[in-house]
């Protein structure tokens, strides 16, 4: 058996051929797009039997009937993380045939039986494809797959989470997608909301505010989008000073005050520009005198950098000079202090290390001395001198002349000023005796000796006359104490 002219999608097999009982089998799938009308096809029998051979050619004839009715097919879109899509197959009005309508998965279950003049539709569907079949009374059927599209919708806000300052405007853009409408803004600080596509708020206190956006599509699917909204607070800056006023070279301590939203700080002392901690004080060293405006600079995050100025005056330090180190004589003239340094005009004080307050000092005594000078401001300055003993002799109070070199002569050589111009000396015992007399100033002195004889231990008494400086003379009476 062979054929020619199969109807395209046609095919043909044929079973035990070349032999006596050939048969042949016809498959032609018509499910698929194959138009109405006749389709001929042509087969051929030979027969080689003997004596004679023969061959027959057929025509076969397939007449496909053309599906009258009027069916289209649709689906929706469930909303998101729904099963509320659906399929449907509906009837032309023109159509009236009864149909028999069967609804099958992917998978060929049998989801749904309907029988009948009005289509048929699949209800409760997630994202996915769909089969239907619909077949009227003659037997003629159609096939269709129904696909259920994933939804396409959302709600969007094109910007970003905002950081803003108290007063700002912000204005918000629409970024939704899909067939998503009747919007609502909802600003989250109370205010009224609104369907504006691009609406702009403002907010009048600090906070963290939530922006919603929501939106519903025609079958009534809803979707929400968020952004926060930070509006920060105008600030004022402050800080504390450690004192307004202060001497020339001291050093001040400034003081922020503390503020969460502070991303920088810079100080301006007066043309010296310094930055600083936002929470750690700075010092500061001002090396002239004068007023300063000192300011604090300050940058937020968001809402527009601040300063605040306050002043700072400087004094300077008085001057202090007592002259140069000086010298007194014993019962001499005394010597007067002062500060010899010319200073401004002003609210000064004086204060002597001997405890007097006044701007003189007379000085009878040797010793250092100090004044310190302070202003009304407390800027204090001190300065010493030293006054030193001159023209004057320091007499011992005792002595041992036993030969061991140390001590052995009472005589105040060793310590007789250089300005002595003359000298004399009388040793008296206790009964009045002169037992020693000397006026030489390089002389060794008394040697515990009269007339060449050991004195007793005892206290003797001894006058001395001394001339300074060619004009002055001084006299001195005291006790002296022999030791053995």
């Amino acid at each position: 058996i062979t054929w020619t002219s199969l109807p395209t999608g046609a095919t043909a097999t044929v079973a035990n051929n070349n032999t006596a009982s050939p048969v042949m089998t016809f498959d032609w799938d018509i499910s698929t797009s194959v138009d109405a009308g006749d389709y001929t096809f042509f087969v051929t029998f030979t027969d080689d039997g003997c004596p004679l051979s023969s061959a027959k050619t057929v025509a076969k004839t397939i007449r496909i009937l053309p599906f009258e009715g009027g069916l289209v097919t649709g689906s929706q879109s469930p909303c998101k993380a729904d099963s509320n899509g659906f399929a449907y197959l509906a009837q032309a009005a023109s159509d009236t045939t009864m149909y028999n309508i069967i609804w099958t998965s992917q998978n060929g279950d049998t989801l749904q039986v309907a029988y009948g003049d009005q289509g048929d539709t699949l209800f409760n569907l997630v994202p996915g494809v769909y089969n239907v079949i619909a077949a009227n009374a003659k037997g003629c059927s159609k096939f269709f797959n129904i696909g259920v599209l994933e939804p396409y919708y959302g709600a969007g806000i094109v910007q970003d989470d905002t950081l803003g300052c108290v007063g700002d405007v912000f204005t918000f853009e629409n970024g939704s997608y899909g067939d998503l409408g009747s919007v609502i803004w909802n600003f989250g600080d109370g205010s009224p909301t609104t369907s504006q596509n691009a609406p702009s708020h403002s907010y009048p206190n600090s906070g963290i505010y939530t922006v919603t956006l929501s939106g519903v599509n025609p079958i009534g699917c809803r979707d929400t989008a968020h952004i926060r909204i930070y509006v920060d607070t105008i600030s004022t800056p402050a800080f504390i000073i450690g004192k307004d006023s202060i001497c020339m070279g001291d050093q001040i301590s400034f003081y922020p005050t503390p503020e969460n939203l502070l991303t920088g700080v810079t100080w301006d002392f007066g043309g010296n520009v310094l930055n600083g901690s936002t929470t750690e004080p700075i010092t500061h060293t001002f090396d002239q005198a004068g007023t300063y405006t000192v300011t604090l600079n300050t940058t937020y995050r968001a809402c527009p950098a601040q300063s605040i100025s306050k002043v700072v005056h400087v004094y300077p330090y008085p001057l202090v000079n007592l002259g140069p180190d000086s010298v007194l004589c014993l019962d001499g003239p005394s010597i007067t202090l002062q500060n010899l340094a010319v200073n401004p005009s002003g609210s000064y004080t004086y204060k002597w290390n001997t405890g007097e307050t006044v701007p003189t000092l007379t000085v009878v005594q040797e010793g250092k001395y100090s004044l310190t000078v302070a202003t009304e401001y407390e800027c204090a300055t001190t300065e010493s001198m030293i006054v030193r003993k001159d023209c004057y002799i320091d007499i011992p109070n005792s002595f041992t002349p036993n030969g061991d070199g140390v001590n052995d002569y009472f005589f105040p050589r060793q310590l007789l000023g250089k300005s002595i111009m003359a000298f004399s000396m009388q040793i008296f015992n206790r009964w009045g005796q002169k037992i020693f007399d000397t006026n030489k100033t390089d002389g060794r002195g008394w040697d515990g000796k009269f007339n060449a004889k050991d004195q007793p231990t005892g206290v003797y008494i001894y006058k001395m006359s001394v001339v300074l400086d060619g004009n002055k003379m001084e006299n001195y009476t005291g006790n002296v104490t022999l030791l053995r």
